[in-house]
């Protein structure tokens, strides 16, 4: 009974560390960091501005209205001096209206009135000059970095972009309201919410067009993440073949690309890359870097020149280990853990009798055992 009792007791204190143990990594994970996540950077989307920037070479802001049409068949002009008259009008008024009739005030006069006479007077080979209430674009918030579900939708509104910028698309593709000179396109981004340390996931890429200016993002395996960013691309389907190639870089992963590379799509075509992650055998906070770029290629019997490559969209996720021993999750593991610690601490009872009797012969001696009596018997 005591062999059963000592054994029963030390079953118990196993059970009662391997629950604390268990608490304590669903309670403070990243003291233990045995576990991996999946968050969210923000990461490097490319907004509408900044698509219009690369494609024409011109920083838009308040003080310097968009002059669109100063790219020429892909080539980006470097005569955009009319931006330049709202940013040297300023400071040569407040020059002149505090430095008197100083010769080096005169020269600088005679500078600026150099340029403005150029701004009015330039214009730019086989484009139609424009003035600034022609080629203005309204300024909109663009949300960014959204994580959607099957429940949200996304709508792009149009930018409101003057018709003279490029040929209008008459085929209809691009969404409600479509622009002129432009598709609208989403990009889809699906990757596993967490990576089992030495296990593996997909991470699919889809470049959706859109349809009727909404897009439902839905996961194609359940509990994946999905995040969605609609972007503009400026429409040289005409004249130009699109090629889009997508990239993944992951250092510390082993990455098998499932899909080419380089796809060629057409106006409204739909694109999907697809890449399979071996997770590393080691924990730790690790990086997915996703990237597409965009080249349009002339068209044979075309006189047109190629569009180098450029960025359009580009995330960053970091990823974390989220699983503990084996395959149990976090989760599972609090709730083991809790129950395995409520038994270990009931399991130690038996072993109290044990623990005081030791301390008592410790501090008092063993008992002396009275000798036992038994009446005689008669025979």
């Amino acid at each position: 009974m005591g062999c059963f009792r000592f054994i029963a007791g030390l079953l118990g204190v196993i059970l009662l560390v391997v629950g604390l143990v268990g608490v304590g990594v669903a309670q403070a994970p990243e003291f233990f960091n045995f576990y991996r996540e999946v968050r969210e950077l923000g990461g490097a989307t490319t907004t509408l501005k900044e698509i219009a920037d690369n494609s024409f070479g011109t920083n838009f802001s308040r003080e310097v209205p968009p002059d669109l049409p100063v790219v020429v068949d892909g080539e980006t002009s470097t005569t955009n001096i009319i931006n330049a008259q709202p940013e040297l009008e300023a400071p040569a008024l407040e020059v002149l209206s505090s430095a008197g009739t100083d010769a080096s005030v005169q020269e600088f006069e005679a500078q600026v009135a150099e340029v403005q006479a150029a701004a009015q007077t330039i214009t730019i080979e086989q484009q139609p000059e424009l003035s600034v209430e022609e080629s203005q674009v309204v300024q909109q918030s663009l949300a960014e970095n959204v994580v959607l579900d099957n429940k949200i939708e996304v709508a792009v509104v149009p930018l409101a972009v003057s018709s003279a910028v490029a040929a209008p698309n008459t085929s209809g593709q691009g969404g409600a309201g479509g622009i002129a000179g432009y598709e609208q396109r989403t990009v889809e981004l699906e990757w596993p919410r967490s990576f089992r340390v030495g296990g593996s996931g997909t991470v699919v890429l889809t470049l959706k067009a859109l349809p009727s200016g909404g897009v439902e993002a839905v996961a194609e395996i359940k509990d994946n993440q999905v995040i969605a960013t609609p972007i503009l691309i400026t429409d040289f389907y005409d004249t130009h073949n699109a090629r889009y190639s997508a990239r993944l870089v992951a250092p510390d992963f082993d990455v098998e690309t499932l899909t080419p590379q380089t796809q060629q799509l057409g106006r409204g075509e739909e694109g999907t890359w697809r890449w399979s992650l071996d997770a590393p055998g080691n924990s730790g906070s690790f990086v997915i870097n996703l990237v597409i770029n965009l080249e349009w290629q002339p068209k044979p019997n075309t006189n047109v020149q190629t569009i180098p490559a450029r960025n359009i969209w580009g995330q960053a996720l970091q990823v974390d280990v989220n699983f503990v021993f084996g395959s149990i999750t976090v989760p599972q593991a609090s709730t083991a853990g809790t129950a395995l610690a409520v038994v270990g601490f009931a399991m130690q009872i038996p072993l109290l009798g044990e623990i005081l009797g030791g301390v008592r012969n410790l501090l008092f001696g063993r008992r002396r055992k009275q000798p036992q009596t038994s009446r005689s018997r008669r025979r």
